[in-house]
């Protein structure tokens, strides 16, 4: 029985194929058919696979409905904490976030943490926390479903008095808050480095000011900050909606959105949060503190019908 609420923040997701022969309907399909007659164990992602003592990322629940499928995505590790995951757990179709336990003898993993994500054919939703990207969720998918070739991108919404064709610089305060993207398989883990690192700062710098003696014994980082500016210029064959969606691919590495900013010729600017498509709704807690799983996958479906609209 609920005993109290909490407000959720949703985000939104466009799903799409990198392979112009690939329907994007064909996730929903693909998903149905590897998740049947699997059970929890089936679906543990090493996020390091030469280290088998790392942590691990899981699908420990799912419903499938006719129109989307709502599940829980579970940080693990191995080992013995406070809060445990029973063996035999990992044995079932699915187990609910109820089911894991504090006490545990017979622990086969460490609950780190957990979220959901609800998917259709063209659409993803998920409370995943703002500062973590959504690179997490587009690894896992494709490793589930071995592959590569799905791209889930952040949907971005116009600002009051701020256009998309109108913005020309886009400015990122702290550039170290860019993630890097990669992607891992059974057979091997590819990476691609996209941010700019507080040594390689570090190193531009005293290059920079190797002949200033007054700078020489000081802590640059006490004095000098970094900033990546992006300048951007719309193509006049492409529409506003494709350049609309460029933004979405510039939002997805970025962890902390407070740190990007976006500035018009007019010299406007916004936040980067501010045109991510979001929802705030407010679900039921539990006794135990979890949130209602039925309630929020009513209300991530919603969305996504939303989404469609």
């Amino acid at each position: 029985m609920a005993t109290n609420t909490r407000e959720v923040t949703l985000r939104a997701f466009l799903i799409k194929s990198t392979l112009l022969s690939k329907n994007n309907d064909e996730i929903f399909a693909n998903l149905e058919k590897r998740l049947q007659n699997s059970v929890v164990e089936d679906r543990i992602m090493l996020l390091n696979q030469e280290d088998e003592t790392t942590e691990s990322d899981l699908m420990s629940f799912f419903s499938n409905h006719k129109t989307n499928l709502f599940a829980t995505m579970m940080r693990i590790a191995p080992g013995a904490d406070d809060t445990h995951i029973d063996g035999e757990l990992m044995k079932k179709e699915c187990f609910s976030i109820n089911e894991v336990r504090k006490k545990s003898n017979n622990a086969a993993a460490i609950y780190r943490n957990h979220y959901y994500i609800c998917i259709n054919n063209t659409h993803l939703v998920t409370n995943l926390p703002l500062t973590t990207t959504i690179k997490r969720v587009e690894n896992y998918i494709n490793w589930l479903l071995e592959t590569h070739i799905y791209e889930i991108m952040p949907i971005v919404i116009p600002a009051p008095d701020l256009k998309f064709s109108d913005i020309k610089t886009v400015k990122f305060a702290n550039p170290a808050s860019l993630k890097s993207s990669s992607y891992q398989d059974k057979e091997k883990t590819q990476s691609k480095i996209i941010s700019v690192t507080k040594e390689y700062v570090d190193k531009i710098c005293k290059q920079l000011f190797a002949d200033s003696s007054s700078l020489k014994d000081i802590d640059l980082n006490q004095v000098i900050s970094a900033e990546l500016i992006l300048k951007l210029t719309k193509p006049r064959e492409m529409s506003d909606e494709e350049f609309q969606k460029k933004f979405g691919a510039i939002m997805k590495p970025v962890s902390d959105t407070d740190n990007i900013t976006f500035h018009d010729k007019k010299g406007n600017k916004i936040r980067g949060e501010d045109i991510l498509k979001t929802k705030k709704i407010t679900v039921d807690k539990t006794e135990q503190g979890w949130l209602s799983e039925p309630q929020l996958h009513i209300e991530m479906a919603r969305f996504l019908d939303e989404l469609a609209l």
